[in-house]
């Protein structure tokens, strides 16, 4: 008897839900080695290493992340995501995106954000702030 895959927005539910417990070893067995991380037309992550160095600085923080109003395509997950949360330094985060994920034998190759920007005490802010404040410094 063969086990069916997981659908794309299986698999990105169980990743999601490996964020929220801040559990780095799941969510870089969830990557492949090519994986590409881009946000707001950034590459911000290539490879398993740098996806697990760029979540170092949302495991700092209380953000939770939430799936909303999730389709399955061919090996593709489409879905909108609500991050909220407190940073490192107190402020209120949150950030509503919608996101497209590629699956690859059910290991993530691609993960592209496409959010409105980030609100911290009711101000937008850029994602290299977020990231510097999310880690503290």
């Amino acid at each position: 008897t063969t086990v069916p895959l997981m659908t794309p927005l299986d698999l990105a539910s169980a990743y999601i839900d490996a964020f929220n417990r801040r559990d780095a070893d799941a969510i870089e067995a969830m990557l492949h080695a090519d994986i590409r991380y881009v946000t707001a037309g950034e590459t911000v992550a290539e490879g398993q290493q740098q996806v697990r160095a760029f979540y170092r600085h949302f495991f700092n923080t209380d953000v939770v992340a939430t799936m909303r109003h999730g389709a399955n395509g061919d090996n593709l997950a489409f879905f909108e995501i609500e991050l909220v949360g407190t940073l490192h330094d107190g402020a209120t985060y949150r950030l509503v995106s919608a996101v497209r994920q590629e699956w690859v034998e059910e290991r993530m190759i691609d993960y592209r954000s496409y959010p409105d920007l980030p609100v911290i005490a009711e101000q937008a802010v850029s994602l290299e702030e977020f990231l510097s404040r999310a880690a503290g410094e």
